[in-house]
């Protein structure tokens, strides 16, 4: 599944081609444990965010970033569990300062089950625009 620009993170993509928005805004990497499939009226309250299990969402710098014509990606983010969490089914992006959902993905090969301390997931998220 193609990951899905949400209403708000279009919104921060224009404003910041249109000039209105000077700066851009971090963004944090979040996996998600509820069975949802994001669509484009998804909205933040439609995840669950994994909890427990020595999970922490990742910060994303801009050098984090590498931009190819109309895509942009992250390096590789690696999640290392201490203990069992069950499935995740995606990630989502959320502006660090503004908290809106900006962009979400339900893994194509997923969910993955995290069963134990060590069992590792990595993500690279990708966004594009047509």
């Amino acid at each position: 599944m193609a990951i899905k620009i949400s209403p708000d993170g279009a919104e921060n993509i224009l404003k910041y081609v249109a000039g209105v928005t000077a700066a851009t805004e971090t963004l944090v990497l979040k996996l998600f444990s509820s069975n949802t499939t994001p669509g484009p009226l998804t909205v933040l309250g439609d995840f669950t965010e994994v909890t427990g299990g020595g999970y922490a969402a990742k910060t994303l710098s801009a050098g984090q970033w590498t931009v190819s014509g109309n895509s942009a990606s992250t390096t590789a983010q690696l999640f290392t569990f201490t203990s069992a969490i069950g499935q995740i089914y995606g990630y989502y992006l959320v502006g660090a300062t503004s908290g809106k959902l900006i962009a979400s993905e339900r893994f194509i090969s997923g969910p993955y089950n995290i069963a134990a301390s060590g069992d590792t997931l990595t993500v690279t998220a990708t966004l594009s625009i047509a």
